[in-house]
């Protein structure tokens, strides 16, 4: 009788219903995903989970358009050691999301809402295409990695948070070609956490609001990519064309070197300084030339007191106060630094060459997005670079050389 019991809660507890070739899914009580009758490859379903009970994943699962409900006190999702895909759109209503050493993907827009998920141990989240979190949570401890390449990761009245302020903490987040968008000042973007590669968030530096690092770990941040809306800085292009920017010291100074090809409505030029690529400080400005469609040449002189490796960037200011920021340069006071460099011809086709390098130099083609999408080592003093598989458009040109001193240069491909 206990036996026959049990099996009649059993299948009271799990209960399907298909209609108009949707197939709804009730799961009743704590179960684990394999003890269901819900596919592991679901395709158009709505599971309803009721609340406060415990969904644990124990099997991987790659799900085409499905809802996952929970109730009104809010349900979990448990996985350890799994994979959970979305190949196509998907949704996460009221839920609690616990995943530890497990993958979340996604190829298909993905919604969060009133959601919390904390991610743990060497987890992955591998985001393709658009992520949506409204009035919803994402924490990154330990291990965790999050990789955009594609798509917009839209935050609404939610945050993310990336590492706990601990100094053990490695978590990471990238965006390499994916865009992040925060659409109102009380969403936020927070990283707590030593391991991020440096990659030139500038364009993340807005106003201090919705972009925020815990600055006793010094972390860096992995990008770039485009943020948007309320509360952030505005990333838009501005029209001032950027021909090139280079650092070179002389004595105790750096000298700085800017040309542009194009103003319009430009303001000023201020000259950005940092010593860890991180925290950066205002050392100086120049008036811009306004508007004008002739080649324009600038310079300025920082006076270095101590220290031995700097990094410089200018925020390119217009009348609106809208700003953009420049490719980063380097300089190491005690050793050589790179060469003054000429790129040409630009715009370029098939190649283009580089004089001037010092030995052991790299040269890296960045795209717009900020994706390396060609990276040569090796050069001693010049260099003929083939654009084969690069797509037209602008890029920066970046020369590193042997003791990390660096200059960039914009050019166009033209096909």
């Amino acid at each position: 009788m206990k036996t026959t019991s049990t099996l009649l809660a059993f299948l009271i507890t799990l209960t399907s219903v298909t209609a108009s070739a949707q197939t709804t899914y009730n799961v009743t009580q704590s179960s684990k995903f394999s003890t269901t009758n819900i596919p592991d490859q679901c395709v158009n379903c709505v599971i309803n989970l009721a609340s406060g009970i415990t969904l644990t994943m124990d099997k991987d699962v790659a799900f085409q358009n499905v809802s996952i409900n929970g109730g009104s006190a809010k349900s979990t999702i448990d996985m350890k050691n799994g994979s959970f895909t979305f190949w196509s759109a998907g949704s996460f209503n009221n839920i609690i999301g616990t995943f530890k050493n497990s993958k979340f993907v996604n190829s298909g827009t993905v919604t969060f809402n009133n959601s919390n998920f904390t991610f743990t141990g060497s987890s992955t989240i591998t985001v393709y295409t658009s992520i949506n979190l409204n009035s919803s949570t994402w924490k990154l401890y330990d291990n965790t990695d999050l990789t955009s390449t594609g798509g917009t990761l839209v935050i609404k009245s939610g945050s993310i948070t990336v590492g706990d302020g601990t100094p053990s903490s490695k978590a990471t987040a990238t965006f390499n070609g994916g865009n992040l968008s925060l659409l109102d000042a009380t969403s936020f973007f927070t990283l707590s956490t030593n391991k991020n590669t440096y990659f030139n968030w500038s364009n993340y530096n807005g106003n201090g609001k919705s972009i925020s690092t815990l600055i006793n770990n010094n972390p860096t941040l992995s990008g770039p990519a485009t943020l948007s809306g309320a509360g952030v800085a505005n990333s838009a292009t501005l029209p001032v064309k950027l021909v090139s920017f280079a650092a070179k010291t002389s004595n105790n100074a750096v000298m700085l070197n800017w040309i542009t090809s194009e103003e319009i409505n430009a303001e000023v030029f201020e000259i950005e300084k940092s010593v860890d690529g991180l925290h950066w400080s205002k050392v100086g400005e120049v008036a811009a030339k306004g508007n004008t469609s002739s080649t324009s040449k600038y310079s300025y002189t920082d006076d270095v007191k101590n220290g031995s490796s700097f990094a410089y960037r200018l925020k390119m200011v217009d009348l609106d106060a809208k700003f953009e920021y420049s490719p980063i340069v380097k300089v190491t006071l005690n050793g050589s630094v790179a060469a003054s460099i000429k790129t040409y011809p630009n715009p370029a086709t098939d190649f283009f060459a580089v004089d001037g390098l010092s030995a052991g130099s790299q040269i890296q083609v960045i795209s717009m997005s900020g994706s390396v999408v060609k990276l040569v080592n090796g050069y001693v003093s010049n260099a003929k670079v083939s654009l084969s598989g690069v797509v037209a458009g602008n890029y920066v040109v970046k020369v590193i050389s042997a003791n990390g001193a660096s200059q960039a240069h914009r050019i166009i491909v033209a096909k």
